[in-house]
């Protein structure tokens, strides 16, 4: 693995914070210093160096899924639960697409775990 995993450049920011929100990391309901102090710690590149590595292995993995949506259908709009595009086709993904994503969802749903198992925050 080359060094940009572990950057903090400005654009590895960005994509962390879109990631915590779209994880739901970094919610709404959360109380506005709550928010602040999540935003403040992306971006200060702050954490355990075990934190970054899981959240850097993460993010990496959403990143692949993206990578796949957009191959399989030119956009990374997909509805994950019904598994059809969110286009005017509304093609059936085939069984290579749905195993590759569902193999991503697991290894995901892995690092969640390992994060809670190791208490990393």
């Amino acid at each position: 693995m080359g060094e940009k995993y572990w950057s903090n450049t400005e654009t590895d920011q960005k994509k962390r914070l879109k990631h915590k929100k779209s994880t739901g990391e970094i919610t709404s309901s959360m109380s506005t210093q709550q928010q602040i102090q999540s935003a403040v710690n992306v971006l200060m590149g702050s954490g355990t160096k075990d934190l970054r590595v899981v959240e850097s292995a993460y993010d990496t993995l959403f990143e692949l899924e993206q990578r796949i949506n957009t191959s399989y259908f030119g956009s990374n709009k997909v509805d994950l639960l019904n598994l059809k595009q969110h286009s005017s086709s509304n093609k059936e993904p085939n069984d290579v697409y749905k195993d590759l994503i569902n193999i991503i969802q697991s290894a995901k749903n892995d690092i969640q775990n390992l994060k809670n198992r190791y208490n990393l925050s």
